[in-house]
């Protein structure tokens, strides 16, 4: 019986001892082949043949705006104004970058009509005299001249000239805010009774 026993663990022992150095083999690690230095490699081809163009460039994004639609939308709701200086009708450079954003608006809804009103300031009584309303209209051209210029159509644009009749602010101190000209689009504009 002792012997049986014995030869059992004898058995197992050299089972074990096989086990152990196959699975010593199988985990050592593989040597490559000494790569010959003088053996160029060939070089690996990108699956991509051709880069595809961006979908906005870094120029793009430093020259153009791009907006949303609901960032349109909700300026659709604005009203837009350009200021002028005391007496004068020419379009000023704060004018210009305003304009780009209007121009974005406008493009985006080609059907709607748009309304533009001249101003200029009356200080201190805002009386009205010939002299105002002429230059309130100039103010007015000047505005639609330029987006015409830039591709709205006129039959879009409804302009109208107040003169010194319907001041923006009363206050001395910000009463040049006054000289100005006003755009906005006609069925949209909501802030304030000023569709004709």
């Amino acid at each position: 019986m002792l012997g049986i026993f014995v030869f059992l663990i004898v058995v197992f022992m050299i089972k074990g001892g096989i086990y152990i150095s196959e699975h010593n083999k199988a985990t050592e690690a593989i040597v490559p082949e000494e790569i010959n230095p003088d053996v160029e490699t060939a070089p690996v081809e990108s699956p991509v043949t051709e880069m595809p163009d961006p979908v906005v460039t870094p120029e793009d994004l430093e020259t153009e705006k791009i907006y949303s639609i609901e960032m349109l939308e909700d300026m659709k709701l604005m009203l837009f104004v350009f200021y002028f200086e005391k007496g004068q009708s020419d379009l000023n450079e704060d004018s210009l970058e305003q304009f780009d954003i209007l121009m974005e608006v406008l493009s985006a809804y080609p059907e709607e009509p748009i309304v533009i009103e001249g101003h200029v300031n009356g200080y201190p009584n805002f009386a009205q005299t010939e002299e105002n309303l002429v230059l309130s209209g100039k103010r007015s051209q000047a505005v639609a001249e330029y987006l015409i210029d830039r591709g709205i159509e006129n039959s879009r644009i409804t302009v109208y000239n107040f003169g010194s009749e319907v001041p923006y602010i009363r206050q001395s101190v910000l009463q040049h805010q006054n000289d100005r000209v006003t755009v906005y689009f006609k069925n949209h504009f909501t802030n304030g009774d000023l569709n004709k």
